[in-house]
């Protein structure tokens, strides 16, 4: 796409760079925040509730930050964006560091956390494989590897800080990791990229094109339809990892059993959304769509079955690459829907669904103490796969033609 060399080292740098930073300061600044959550508990007198307060208002407000983020890529270069947000995080984290009071903390940790999360999350990279790459699935999904890598790297750096000094000099230490590293990366990897304005690829591309605006993006069928397949389903992700250790103390297990399945069942998923951005640019969306169902669907009945150890691994195994399949596709689907123009704005406008799967725990939570057990919990929200079925169907109804970017895609490789 735009004349570039899709294979070329150039292209990818930066698509590596983006992952990098979102992992540092994600694993850091949120998906690590759980190891230092008994801490606060002990330090501040919190209850559960409370902690949970501060850990939920950062994802939500971080989605919500990422509509801000979505306008201004293309105003802003990416590495001014990046470096912002690696800023706000190391900030946040030496001022928590500080804190003496939950308010303080609060305080602290929410609009900056938020913000950095947000500046410094998918939707940057998401922007550059769509622009970048004429196939941009395997980009998007090396991209939102990121989080991956942070849930899964975050919390043993950081349980070992808090080992090595306590809480507040491990998020002291934190923030100057952050702040060295993430600079670093930011000027060695995408210094060299420019603003987001998309450049002309075709004649109607040339020709000055309305973009769409939020309000027709967030009442199209594609919006729609991405909303309502991919929300249930990585809330119930959500929801069952959060649950996992719970339920196997249900079945007689241990923490040690459940944090080994969690380990297995997340390195899953990160395969899975390797292997499905190379997918999606090869096979037919659609088809993706019935596997990701099959999956999660079929994990789902086999929860329900009152599992055994064994059964109920294979179960957070399967909602796992299921669910990682959508990282991917999700923006695959978009970029096909929506113009080079109108993609960045449709990108930050499901930040908010993205970051606010964390409803999950608190659903099954809620269905749990009304139903008792796991298996009758999900027999209960069987329910919820109506949504994802109807979300399916909107997104196969035909797409308005022209000026999307399949189409301008389509048209230069003609034109060349």
């Amino acid at each position: 796409m735009n004349g570039k060399d899709t294979t070329s080292l150039g292209n990818w740098v930066p698509i590596v760079g983006c992952m990098l930073v979102m992992t540092l300061v994600s694993g850091l600044s949120m998906s690590g925040l759980g190891v230092v959550a008994p801490e606060w508990m002990r330090s501040f007198s919190l209850s559960t509730g409370e902690v949970m307060v501060i850990l939920t208002t950062i994802s939500v407000s971080a989605g919500f930050f990422g509509i801000v983020v979505g306008m201004l890529v293309s105003r802003y270069t990416p590495t001014l964006l990046l470096l912002v947000g690696v800023v706000f995080s190391a900030t946040a984290l030496l001022l928590a560091s500080r804190a003496q009071s939950f308010g303080l903390l609060m305080l602290a940790m929410v609009p900056l956390g938020a913000a950095a999360n947000a500046l410094t999350g998918p939707v940057l990279g998401q922007n550059l494989a769509v622009r970048n790459f004429a196939r941009p699935g395997l980009a998007i999904a090396v991209v939102s590897m990121g989080m991956s890598f942070g849930a899964i790297l975050g919390p043993p750096i950081l349980a070992m800080l808090i080992q090595m000094d306590d809480w507040q000099g491990a998020l002291a230490t934190s923030s100057g990791v952050i702040l060295v590293l993430g600079v670093a990366l930011v000027l060695l990897t995408v210094r060299k990229v420019g603003p987001m304005v998309n450049e002309p690829t075709t004649a109607a591309d040339i020709t000055p094109v309305a973009s769409a605006s939020a309000l027709r993006i967030l009442i199209s069928p594609a919006f729609v339809g991405a909303v309502l397949f991919q929300f249930p389903l990585t809330s119930l992700m959500a929801g069952t990892f959060f649950h996992l250790p719970l339920f196997f103390g249900e079945l007689g297990g241990g923490l040690s059993d459940a944090a080994g399945m969690m380990s297995v069942a997340a390195f899953s998923g990160l395969a899975g959304t390797f292997l499905a951005g190379w997918l999606v640019d090869r096979m037919p969306l659609p088809v993706l769509q019935v596997a990701i169902l099959v999956m999660m669907f079929g994990a789902n009945m086999l929860v329900v079955s009152t599992p055994s150890f064994a059964v109920l691994g294979l179960a957070a195994v399967l909602f796992s690459i299921g669910n990682s399949v959508l990282f991917p596709l999700i923006p695959a689907i978009l970029a096909r829907r929506f113009s080079l123009r109108e993609f960045p704005k449709a990108i930050g406008l499901f930040q908010p669904f993205l970051f606010s799967t964390i409803i999950g725990a608190l659903v099954i939570g809620v269905v749990h103490d009304r139903y008792g057990t796991y298996p009758l919990t999900y027999q209960a929200i069987l329910p919820m796969y109506g949504v994802v079925v109807l979300g399916m169907i909107m997104l196969g109804l035909k797409p308005r033609s022209g000026n999307t970017s399949a189409d301008m895609r389509a048209d230069t490789e003609k034109a060349s």
